[in-house]
């Protein structure tokens, strides 16, 4: 059986956004990562919603950045609930909880 992805609007992802991170006391960081929200549906047969944001960034763009951590995408606060590599590590997804 083919997945079939679903989404108001016609695409999976919300698209690429500015995601900001205050690296150290003197260092903010703004990267582009690609914003996923919460009411995609995937199609296995039946549907299922995503209850997470995510961002998906380029792993060396935000280096050390770990669960916990403050972070604003597009704008909105959100704290870091996971970040787990993707692949060859070039990519990693954080998963974020919205304040």
């Amino acid at each position: 059986m083919a997945m079939d992805f679903e989404r108001p609007g016609d695409f999976l992802f919300l698209g690429t956004v500015d995601v900001v991170w205050q690296y150290d006391a003197n260092t903010t960081l703004t990267v582009q990562g690609i914003f996923e929200g919460p009411d995609q549906q995937i199609n296995l047969g039946y549907p299922i919603m995503g209850n997470d944001y995510s961002v998906t960034f380029e792993t060396a763009s935000l280096p050390g950045l770990t669960n916990g951590m403050p972070l604003t995408v597009d704008g909105a606060a959100y704290i870091v609930r996971d970040v787990a590599a993707l692949g060859d590590d070039v990519f990693s997804k954080a998963t974020l909880k919205k304040l």
